[in-house]
Formats: C-alpha cells, sequence, structure tokens
C-alpha cells in the first residue's frame, strides 16, 4: 500500500512538473535571454531563430514585443526587435 501511494505521489509530481514548466518554456523565444540581451548583439541567426519559433508559436509581431517586454527587454530594445 506504502508503495503504491508513494508512486502515485511521485507520479503527480513529475505530472506536475511537466504542466508548470511547459508554459514557461512555450512562451521562450530560442535559447536568447530577451531580458538581458541586446538586439544590436544578437547575430542574423539568432534573429532568424527568434522569428521562427514566434512564427511556430503562432505569435504576432506586436505578441513577440510584448513577451520580450514581459521577460524584462525594455520598450527600446523590444521595437528593434520588432
Amino acid at each position: 500500500m506504502y508503495r503504491r501511494l508513494a508512486f502515485l505521489f511521485g507520479a503527480f509530481i513529475i505530472a506536475f512538473g511537466f504542466l508548470v514548466l511547459e508554459p514557461a518554456y512555450s512562451q521562450s523565444l530560442g535559447n536568447v535571454d530577451l531580458g538581458t540581451v541586446r538586439v544590436d548583439d544578437l547575430s542574423d541567426s539568432q534573429i532568424r531563430d527568434i522569428w521562427r519559433r514566434a512564427e511556430s508559436e503562432g505569435l504576432s509581431v506586436q505578441e513577440v514585443g510584448a513577451l520580450a517586454q514581459a521577460e524584462g527587454m525594455s520598450s527600446a530594445e523590444a521595437s528593434k526587435l520588432q
């Protein structure tokens, strides 16, 4: 009985982790920290990756800017990204 409860508890914790982490991961646009990066320092390849990811997530230009600002990017940097 104890083993079954421990197994169910472990399975619940793992499932909960996936539910919590998945939305956070899906909102990330590539492997760039939008909160600290300067757009002028990004390579063309990194910018293409950001826009490819945004398109695959169905994000508009405005949504990309809003997401970048939500992650800590200044509005001036976000407008450069757009």
